[in-house]
């Protein structure tokens, strides 16, 4: 198996799924409210699934015998995906709250708006692949 290749999938589809639904069907309402009703997903829900592929794309990267730290590109490229996993985190946990009924979501207590965690996660997240293809591991090179 090219564990390389499914880790480089797993990151890319961890942005994307932080990425879209908040960009496409989620509006900020004049009192600070971000209303998702028109989303085909929920920012947190989307979040939540964003975290599970960054998880499984580090638990991929600590058994492929790469590690998660063996050179300094690879420990930099772990500190991005750690501090989006962090960012995503904090959107889905902390500070918004979610109406049930209406797909509301009520972030105004919030220091940190759903736009930005997922504009900021998915930089970071995009960040790691660019790194990656640029030092010498490329995105789908077999490991070892």
């Amino acid at each position: 198996m090219n564990s390389n290749l499914l880790r480089t999938l797993l990151t890319i589809a961890a942005a994307a799924v932080v990425l879209l639904p908040v960009f496409f069907g989620c509006a900020t309402l004049a009192n600070g409210t971000f209303d998702c009703s028109a989303s085909w997903i929920s920012p947190a829900i989307s979040g939540v699934v964003a975290i599970v592929l960054m998880g499984l794309s580090m638990t991929v990267k600590s058994l492929d015998g790469t590690g998660l730290f063996s050179t300094t590109t690879t420990s930099f490229r772990t500190a991005l995906t750690i501090m989006a996993f962090v960012v995503t985190a904090a959107m889905v946990f902390f500070g918004c709250a979610a109406d049930a009924l209406s797909g509301a979501v009520n972030c105004t207590a919030s220091w940190l708006s759903p736009q930005m965690a997922s504009l900021v996660a998915g930089v970071l997240l995009g960040l790691n692949q660019l790194v990656k293809a640029f030092d010498g591991t490329t995105l789908v090179k077999p490991v070892k």
